[in-house]
């Protein structure tokens, strides 16, 4: 066990090939340009607390100098309004500074609505609204993988259409890269396409590469924490970045797989994760991180991920592990003597950018060039999982976890729906591919498909 901590810092960075070529990739950060904070309050943000059942944190920016705050709320039906005081910070980042603040609600009651607003002295903000889902016979929540947009202007309007279609989902789950870059353009423009999403919508974040500023070690963008306001029961070190959200059948665990820069970082994490799995004693757990365990892009691997924390889902029951980075799309269902059962591993993306996909067999499922959504239903024993795409809102993959005893059926409906693997568009001309290797490969996967000889154990 002890060898498995012994990797070196570099390898750990880089997945086991620093290419000094592309020492840019690795060290050289955008530049950020100088910006103000404005006097009113902006990025409002509704996250939760350790209890997802009833309590919520709403974070917001106001200023560059601390004042007096507090967060002001009523409860729809008893129509009581409570004051909460507000505790502040200073974020300072490359090119400004501003003033974050944090308010915890606790108490709440599932299936009502909560009216709020935050004021600084006098300034008061506008009037806003969430609702506790009351959870009794479902739950359901929305997954992403990266979002990443850099700026094209569509995804506004594809959060705008699930807030509209979803209107109860219990949150929404980012698995990282939520913003292009770590500066404060790509966060207002993230802010942009939120609109009055991330005032009234609960959200679970994971860190991603692309919110860390690159170097020797890399740093998490500030405005990171300070915006997504988490319990801090992580481990050392990363309090608010990894952390666990209970809910009464489900067990949230979220991984900074971004800052596990070194050994000391992987065995707390390794030591956190086997203690919450171990006591856990909820109906259904998952687990998201940005870095996949298996990734679905050609010549990655994170191999850290999977023999650190892999034995750990199987060992303890975690149920999907949802997972980001590579631009492209992967389902992977555990093993057993041939019978397929969880983990399920899934890989998915929703940014314009697309890469290109490898085609190990152990992917159950691949998917390239597509802006993918994810909807999981959690009802009893039954955790039904659907991926769609945003466009046309057509359904990709599906597949149902049944409990049966202490371990999962799986009953896959995926299989009978076509695959997309064709190269994306973006590397059509791109010599770094060679394109008639990548149409013989994906001929031999749909040969294999057809003949169904997909054998090859996760």
């Amino acid at each position: 066990m002890k060898k498995r901590y012994s990797i070196p810092l570099f390898l750990l960075l880089t997945g086991g090939c620093l290419c000094f070529w592309k020492w840019d990739t690795w060290f050289k950060n955008t530049p950020e340009a100088p910006y103000s904070t404005p006097s009113f309050q902006d990025r409002i943000t509704l996250t939760a607390g350790e209890d997802g059942e009833t309590s919520r944190r709403i974070s917001w920016r106001c200023d560059s100098t601390l004042s007096e705050a507090h967060l002001e709320y009523t409860d729809s039906i008893t129509r009581d309004t409570t004051q909460i005081p507000a505790q502040g910070h200073i974020v300072q980042t490359r090119a400004g500074k501003s003033a974050f603040y944090q308010a915890e609600l606790t108490g709440l009651v599932a299936d009502r609505a909560y009216f709020y607003r935050v004021i600084n002295d006098t300034v008061k903000s506008s009037w806003y609204s969430f609702s506790i889902p009351s959870g009794k016979d479902s739950l359901s929540f929305i997954y992403f993988g990266d979002i990443q947009d850099p700026a094209s202007g569509k995804t506004a309007a594809i959060f705008k259409s699930l807030h509209r279609r979803y209107p109860h989902t219990a949150f929404w789950a980012l698995a990282g890269d939520v913003i292009e870059r770590p500066t404060d353009e790509y966060w207002n423009y993230w802010f942009s396409t939120m609109d009055s999403v991330s005032t009234s919508q609960l959200l679970l974040a994971a860190t991603g590469n692309h919110e860390y500023l690159k170097g020797l070690p890399k740093v998490l963008d500030s405005r990171w924490t300070a915006t997504f306001s988490y319990p801090h029961n992580g481990p050392k070190n990363f309090e608010g970045q990894s952390y666990v959200v209970h809910f009464k059948d489900l067990c949230f665990i979220v991984i900074d797989s971004d800052g596990i820069q070194g050994p000391v970082s992987l065995y707390r994490h390794y030591v956190w994760l086997k203690e919450i799995l171990a006591q856990s004693d909820k109906k259904w757990k998952i687990v998201m991180m940005h870095h996949p365990a298996y990734s679905v892009r050609a010549h990655r691997n994170n191999f850290y991920v999977r023999y650190t924390f892999k034995p750990l889902y199987e060992k303890y029951g975690v149920d999907l592990v949802l997972q980001g980075h590579d631009h492209g799309y992967s389902r992977i269902n555990t093993k057993n003597n041939g019978i397929p059962g969880s983990p399920v591993y899934i890989v998915s993306s929703c940014s314009p950018k697309h890469y290109n996909i490898g085609f190990n067999p152990v992917h159950d499922r691949l998917g390239s060039g597509l802006n993918l959504y994810q909807y999981i239903t959690l009802r009893n024993d039954t955790l039904h999982y659907r991926s769609f795409t945003v466009e046309k809102n057509e359904l990709y993959d599906e597949l149902y976890l049944i409990r049966d005893g202490k371990d999962n059926r799986i009953t896959d409906k995926g299989i009978n729906l076509p695959e997309q693997v064709e190269l994306p568009e973006s590397y059509q001309n791109s010599k770094k591919i060679n394109r008639e290797r990548y149409n013989r490969q994906m001929e031999e996967r749909r040969e294999m498909l057809r003949q169904n000889k997909t054998t090859l154990t996760p």
